[in-house]
């Protein structure tokens, strides 16, 4: 069964339509990528499909319900969403910005297990009494990266979840953006689903089980990144002649002209 689903949702503001009856499905074990050109809708997308956005039209479902009906305490246990940037009001230590993110549901006795593992994934096991808002702005990113993935450990793994991901790496280093989808990949399993904003072709193509380009309000493709990412597509989309290759590794990029 699919964890997400929407069916024919449409997204205006003002007089222009940003998406037009889009329609998938994503499950857990899938790493879905969207891709395409700034003001495509990518971040309106994946913020309809988390609940912070309502559609013009179309339905949203988590895990075969409509998602209106879950209560914010039981969808804080299945989904996590990381957004594009997060604005903390008050100085909080990132020790205590990962324990904020725990829903009262959850399990604390495990929590600080969680949060030890989360900041080692991320790379961030020196911060603890750092204050967030002192950090850089990299820094802050995988701070709240560590933070969504305590919410999610710290719920179980017996509940199907999904990670929301707005541009995860946009402000990291190259070290950190790897680092980054090579975390997240290894994360979606029998239980678990991500859906990710990239900007970086190479990470989609590299790192995403499926790729989802939008354009014109509309899917232009859907499908595995080795067949889907064609040159032609990508010229189309984004107006760059592309020229697609193997590396010596044996890893498929994309690259322009």
């Amino acid at each position: 069964m699919a964890l997400v689903e929407i069916r024919d949702v449409t997204f205006s503001r003002g007089a222009r339509t940003i998406l037009d009856a889009i329609s998938f499905e994503v499950g857990a074990g899938e790493l879905v990528a969207i891709i395409g050109p700034n003001g495509a809708g990518k971040s309106t997308l994946l913020n309809i499909m988390a609940g912070a956005l309502q559609p013009r039209s179309g339905s949203v479902f988590f895990d075969g319900r409509p998602l209106g009906i879950w209560s914010k305490s039981d969808i804080a246990l299945r989904r996590a969403v990381l957004a594009q940037s997060t604005q903390m009001a008050f100085p909080f230590t990132v020790d205590e910005t990962l324990r904020l993110s725990v829903p009262d549901k959850a399990r604390r006795a495990e929590l600080v297990t969680h949060c030890k593992r989360a900041m080692a994934e991320t790379g961030i096991m020196s911060f603890g009494p750092r204050i967030v808002q002192e950090l850089s702005g990299g820094e802050q990113q995988r701070v709240h990266l560590a933070r969504v993935l305590v919410q999610l450990w710290s719920c179980g793994s017996s509940l199907p979840q999904m990670l929301f991901l707005d541009e995860p790496v946009s402000g990291l280093d190259l070290k950190h953006q790897l680092s980054t989808m090579k975390l997240v990949r290894s994360l979606v399993g029998e239980s678990l689903g991500a859906i990710a904003v990239v900007h970086d072709m190479n990470h989609a193509m590299r790192f995403a089980t499926r790729v989802i380009c939008i354009a014109d309000g509309a899917i232009a493709s859907d499908g595995p990144p080795e067949s889907s990412l064609t040159p032609e597509l990508l010229e189309n989309v984004f107006d760059v002649p592309m020229t697609k290759f193997r590396s010596e590794s044996g890893a498929m990029l994309v690259a322009p002209h």
